[in-house]
This record gives structure tokens, C-alpha cells and sequence, in this order.
């Protein structure tokens, strides 16, 4: 991508898309919703980067020549690349779902697209951005590395890694990919095992026997299957959520007693804690991953919060997320 091509434009939006995103449709749908910008005044450039690095060389290049807002139609993993490059910058960073669980959309509230009719779909949530206006969010950092959502490790990084890797792969349609998260999650959780995980963080160590952890910045998780009961993106604070069980039946029988209670979508029935920083040391055969990405294996790991470090596009009435489609 030649950017010196671009220099003596004037533009007020860098549409980035991720073609590979969702059902392989990606380009098709930017055309699509750069009309619905066009039509509202904004001068549109579109971008595709060739690899996830080139989202944030793109967001950088926005600051250098005075773009007004770069918007993202990608899933959650690509959006956090293109986060890396407006952090601590005052231009705002918005996103259309174009992934396969879309949770940062859905907690937006944005029309998701599902099999069908993608294109208005798409189009809908273009619109909510029209009115959208900048927020400051939280950022997380693990390992180094910039994340957006959250942090997973144990039990539900081995599933989502394996689904994730194996649909990118082979191109599962969307309907096919949920079908198939949910029975490599029955598979692996018989044949996982619990670990002592012991963490340092700013408020007191904490010790559980866990089956898995997840650091969220979002009290939505697993593409708006599972709700966490507090969270904010705006608080300054992450939230870790451990699951703890004596079997993988227990798991079972603690998550229908949390549907009887609480309905759908699942409210997570294991208790967490907030913290700002963490330090664990993670069993050797626990994968990690962030926002739905794979991160180098590690048994060390460090995590911190950086308070207000984007300005997101945050549409009108987005406090209510909602339900993943089928």
C-alpha cells in the first residue's frame, strides 16, 4: 500500500477493512458502506491493508496528515491493531462488525449481519455511526502486546484457538463455526484439567484452583453468549473472572442453575475481582490469547490497564447489547 498517493488528498474518514473478516465479504460490504458515508458528506478513502500490522500503520499515518476519523470493518482480533496506532492520539477510532463474534459491536449495539441481507445490515450500522460520538476508553496491555477486550487463558483459549484457527483455515460459514465452538467446548472441557493459579496485582494476591481466567474490559465475552455481571470500559479497571469447579460436570450443573436464574444470555456464575495491573505465572500448557488472537506462548504474564487511551465512536443508546444471532 503506497501511501505517498494519498498525500495531497483531503480526506475526513480512512476506511480500513479486513477482506478475510466474517464470511470473506469484507471488501464488498466497505463499498457498500462507504456510500452510506459519501452520502452524509464524508470524504472516504478505503484501505486494505495486506496483514494485520498494516492496520496500524495506517491508523499512524491518519495522525500524521490530519484525518478526522478512521473507521474499522473487521472482527474484535484486527480492530485491536488498529487501536495500537491511535492510542493517546485525539482521533477518533470507530468499528462495523465484519467478524464472526462481533462482541465490541454488539455492546454497541450495532446491527450485526448474519447469513442473510448483510449488505443493508451493514449499511444500518454505517448509519448509527453517522451519529456517533467520541468516548474515551480503557486499553490493556499483556505481554506487550495492545488489547482491547479481553484476555483469555486455559480452558477457553483452547477452544476458541482451535475454532478460530481451523475456520480461517477452511472458511466456515458463521452458522457452522458457532456450531462447532460449542462442541469443541464440550470436548475440551472433559478432557481438561484444573491448575493452581496464583496472581499478583495491585489490590492483593489471589489463589484459585481454575479451569480458566479471563481478564475482560467488557462485561460482554464469547461473541455475547456470556455476560459478566459488572464491568465497564470507561472505569479504569480490568476484571478477572475465574472459573472454578471441582469437575467438568460441576461446570455444567453451575452454569444451568446460572440459566434458571438469570436466562440467556449466560450470566457468569463464578465471582471476579477488579484490578488495574496483574503478574501471573500460567502452567506450561495453557495458551493465551487476546480479543480472539493468539499471543506467544508464555508462562509469565503481565497485564495493565491504560486508562482513557482512545477516543472510541460510540453511537447513541449503546449500553444494551445485543443477543448474538443464531
Amino acid at each position: 500500500m503506497d501511501y505517498n498517493t494519498l498525500r495531497n488528498r483531503t480526506m475526513t474518514t480512512l476506511l480500513l477493512v479486513n477482506p478475510r473478516s466474517g464470511m470473506g465479504d469484507g471488501l464488498r460490504l466497505a463499498q457498500a458502506v462507504r456510500e452510506v458515508f459519501r452520502a452524509a458528506g464524508w470524504e472516504v478513502f478505503l484501505v486494505v491493508p495486506p496483514h494485520p500490522q498494516g492496520f496500524t500503520w495506517a491508523a499512524r499515518w491518519a495522525v500524521r496528515h490530519g484525518v478526522e476519523r478512521v473507521i474499522v470493518l473487521s472482527g474484535d482480533g484486527t480492530f485491536r491493531w488498529a487501536a495500537a496506532g491511535l492510542q493517546h492520539t485525539s482521533i477518533p477510532l470507530g468499528i462495523l462488525p465484519g467478524g464472526t463474534g462481533n462482541v465490541l459491536a454488539r455492546y454497541l449495539n450495532l446491527p450485526i449481519p448474519g447469513p442473510y441481507r448483510r449488505t443493508s445490515t451493514l449499511q444500518r450500522a454505517a448509519e448509527r455511526l453517522l451519529q456517533a460520538q467520541p468516548q474515551a476508553w480503557d486499553l490493556f496491555r499483556v505481554n506487550g502486546a495492545l488489547g482491547v477486550l479481553w484476555v483469555g487463558t486455559g480452558l477457553d483459549a483452547a477452544v476458541v484457538l482451535t475454532v478460530e484457527g481451523q475456520r480461517r483455515e477452511n472458511g466456515r460459514p458463521l452458522v457452522r463455526t458457532w456450531a462447532r465452538f460449542v462442541r469443541e467446548a464440550l470436548h475440551t472441557l472433559r478432557h481438561w484439567h484444573a491448575a493452581d493459579i496464583t496472581l499478583q496485582t495491585d489490590v492483593g494476591p489471589a489463589d484459585w484452583r481454575a479451569w480458566m481466567l479471563v481478564f475482560a474490559n467488557l462485561p460482554l465475552y464469547a461473541g455475547g453468549l456470556i455476560r459478566f455481571p459488572q464491568g465497564s470500559p470507561q472505569d479504569g479497571q480490568l476484571e478477572v473472572w475465574p472459573l472454578v469447579a471441582s469437575s467438568w460436570r460441576q461446570v455444567l450443573l453451575q452454569a444451568a442453575r446460572a440459566l434458571r436464574e438469570h436466562g440467556w444470555p449466560l450470566t457468569w456464575p463464578w465471582g471476579g475481582r477488579p484490578l488495574r495491573e496483574a503478574r501471573l505465572r500460567l502452567p506450561p500448557s495453557w495458551p493465551l490469547y487476546c480479543d480472539g488472537d493468539p499471543l506467544p506462548a508464555a508462562q509469565e504474564v503481565h497485564l495493565q490497564v491504560l486508562p482513557r487511551a482512545i477516543r472510541l465512536l460510540v453511537p447513541p443508546t449503546s449500553t444494551q447489547p445485543s443477543a448474538p444471532r443464531p
